[in-house]
């Protein structure tokens, strides 16, 4: 992935979210507002869970993107990352359809919204912890101290990106004493 196919995320996506909105409310129906708030919140927490299962069991576990995921270990500044077209393959087949059948068409596409927007947050969180020097406080901080532990300390832990919830629930945390980033990115 080159140049242009890095950042696509960034442009299709935040192109996707509105439309998710609009064709749950055209073609779903009256959707209550707490019942679309739901949805989306249980799709950004269900994100949650994919990013961490996703990085432990698919990307480190010598599966068809292993190697991929070992050359962004190796050179974490690189342009290394996920397809485009295949993330929103992914989204459509893993998703958006199987949320549609089960829960209704506006609500699952709410919920496809939140995995999505979980996903774009992702996306950027992770673009900027590798891209960019971040102050020793915040979120951002937070962030990059647990995934630069997972790139440096313990590639068998902090598997979560914007969430540490799930290496806690299944005992993955790498903890290292708080002024650990100093020097590296």
């Amino acid at each position: 992935m080159r140049n242009f196919g890095y950042y696509l995320d960034f442009i299709v996506f935040p192109i996707v979210l509105p439309c998710l909105v609009v064709a749950a409310h055209r073609f779903g129906g009256s959707i209550r507002p707490l019942d679309s708030a739901t949805a989306v919140f249980s799709g950004i927490f269900f994100w949650t869970f994919l990013e961490y299962a996703i990085h432990r069991f698919v990307l480190h576990a010598g599966l068809a993107f292993s190697a991929d995921h070992e050359a962004h270990h190796a050179a974490p500044k690189a342009e290394i990352g996920t397809p485009t077209w295949l993330t929103s393959l992914i989204l459509v087949f893993g998703i958006y359809i199987p949320a549609v059948l089960v829960l209704h068409v506006g609500l699952g596409l709410m919920f496809g919204f939140g995995v999505t927007f979980g996903y774009l947050v992702y996306s950027f969180a992770h673009y900027s912890l590798h891209q960019w020097n971040v102050s020793n406080e915040g979120i951002f901080y937070a962030w990059k101290r647990l995934h630069a532990l997972h790139h440096f300390v313990g590639k068998n832990g902090n598997f979560g990106v914007t969430s540490s919830l799930w290496d806690h629930i299944f005992g993955t945390v790498v903890e290292k004493k708080r002024g650990y980033l100093a020097g590296n990115n």
